[in-house]
């Protein structure tokens, strides 16, 4: 009895589980957009699909004591086959810090 039990855990103990997808996706956190020949061949090598893109930061005005934008993205080239290839999925991507949400006025909303 304890010859089949320990077999049967040493069957179900050795199932071979199945591979794993990865789909790799990038963070591109700088506010000019300057992504080289090479920057876009490596992409391509490591079959990156999406791109994380960062828009622009949300930071609080402390003279006018709300929100505003800055750091806005700014692009010098034609992003990786974003028209050549409809499988690049580039992501916007808005940071808030944390001071816009420290003393808000949540009657205001």
């Amino acid at each position: 009895m304890a010859l089949c039990l320990a077999l049967n855990l040493l069957n179900l103990s050795c199932k071979q589980e199945a591979a794993s997808h990865v789909n790799r996706a990038f963070y591109y956190w700088k506010s000019v957009v300057t992504i080289s020949d090479s920057e876009t061949s490596l992409l391509d090598t490591l079959n990156t699909k999406k791109l994380y893109l960062k828009f622009f930061d949300i930071v609080k005005n402390k003279e006018l004591n709300q929100a505003m934008p800055i750091a806005k993205l700014e692009s010098q080239n034609k992003f990786p086959a974003s028209s050549d290839n409809p499988e690049h999925e580039f992501v916007p991507v808005i940071f808030i810090t944390n001071d816009c949400f420290t003393n808000s006025d949540t009657a205001a909303a």
